[in-house]
């Protein structure tokens, strides 16, 4: 898998359960996982840490479409819940909120 060069920060605050239910409430049901590495080029395979940007509907457009996790899934529940390694954030600013 090709590695990204791309560079764009945006402003993220840590993930964990209490923030996953309030995104839920706020009707999000996917977010999209965008994985960093030390010098914040987007890596999936190796990533320093993961950015997770919320969306209510899931893009159409085929070339909008990322990695994606429903926001009920599992894989969410224990990123909120444990230390995977890696540092989990959630950016509200990319999705254009």
């Amino acid at each position: 898998m090709k590695e990204k060069k791309k560079t764009n920060l945006y402003p993220a605050i840590p993930f964990t359960r209490m923030m996953l239910e309030q995104l839920k409430k706020q009707g999000y049901k996917y977010l999209q996982i965008e994985g960093r590495t030390h010098n914040n080029h987007i890596d999936h395979i190796q990533p320093h840490s993961l950015i997770l940007i919320p969306f209510k509907e899931f893009p159409e457009d085929p070339s909008d479409i990322e990695i994606y996790e429903p926001i009920n899934s599992d894989i969410l529940l224990s990123w909120a819940d444990d230390e995977i390694g890696a540092k989990v954030m959630v950016s509200y600013v990319k999705a254009g909120l």
